[in-house]
């Protein structure tokens, strides 16, 4: 039986032509790519033995690897926005990646012009509330805590440093 992740979506009647949405783009691109794919035997551990935690900013896809030297299954990479090791998450991953999954060393790396930089904590969560989150999830983060993550990736900002 086919999987129905990959069906043809039905073309609205009223429309006539039909636009693809991001999404379906994304699947129809990786439809493509499991279709053309040589598995290959790689195992999960970092064959560099470091972990690396940088930013989510799309200017880093396909830059910030070969800017480093790496290859696919070299080091395990967290994303988050702003590179920032403040919170659960960061430090969730980055202990998994040290013992768990072969990593020894640890970088934290940061760019500039980072989109986070100039981030309005009470900005934020007017358009978290206007988007429908609930403000007792968003007061599961605590102001301090948001501030924390802001102004680490200021500092960075205006600490003069000239990587991208």
């Amino acid at each position: 039986m086919e999987s129905k992740r990959f069906q043809e979506p039905a073309l609205p009647q009223w429309l006539g032509v039909y636009k693809m949405t991001i999404l379906e783009n994304i699947l129809e691109d990786n439809k493509n790519f499991v279709e053309n794919f040589d598995g290959e035997e790689m195992s999960h551990h970092a064959q560099k033995k470091l972990a690396i935690l940088t930013c989510m900013d799309c200017r880093l896809i396909d830059f910030f690897e070969p800017a480093l030297g790496l290859k696919r299954g070299d080091a395990k990479i967290v994303r988050n926005a702003g590179n920032s090791i403040v919170g659960e998450d960061a430090i969730r991953s980055i202990g998994a990646a040290l013992y768990n999954l072969g990593a020894e060393e640890v970088l934290v790396v940061g760019h500039t012009e980072c989109g986070m930089a100039g981030a309005d904590v009470n900005a934020l969560k007017e358009k978290m509330l206007a988007r429908g989150i609930k403000e007792e999830d968003i007061a599961k983060m605590t102001d301090k805590e948001l501030e924390e993550n802001w102004e680490a990736i200021r500092k960075f900002q205006t600490s003069g440093h000239k990587n991208n």
